[in-house]
């Protein structure tokens, strides 16, 4: 039995048990599959956090910064009540209530 240490940065890492039977090739492929699983995992739990802060997405077309959408182009945004302006544009800015967005913060965080 063999422990490896997969290390990626300071603060990322897992521990991979595996057998001295296993090809390099194999062993290599399945730590790339493992890290790729954890990466989109850490990318999904990122967009629930930014879906409870800034809403679901916009459409491509109305993609932009809310603020210079009304100020140059005259667009009317649509401000709810847990309106938040998304600064990278890409969001609505309205998230769900405090208690969706605690959940999604406790599920996501964990």
């Amino acid at each position: 039995m063999v422990v490896i240490n997969v290390k990626y940065g300071q603060d990322d890492e897992f521990l991979y048990e595996t057998t001295c039977d296993l090809t390099n090739d194999a062993l290599i492929r399945t730590l790339v599959e493992i890290n790729n699983k954890r990466l989109q995992v850490a990318y999904l739990c990122g967009q629930a956090r930014e879906l409870g802060k800034f809403g679901p997405a916009k459409k491509p077309d109305d993609q932009g910064i809310d603020e210079l959408k009304e100020e140059h182009e005259g667009a009317v945004v649509e401000k709810g009540a847990n309106y938040c302006c998304d600064p990278s544009g890409n969001r609505t800015g309205n998230g769900p209530g405090p208690q969706l967005v605690e959940v999604l913060t406790r599920k996501s965080a964990g």
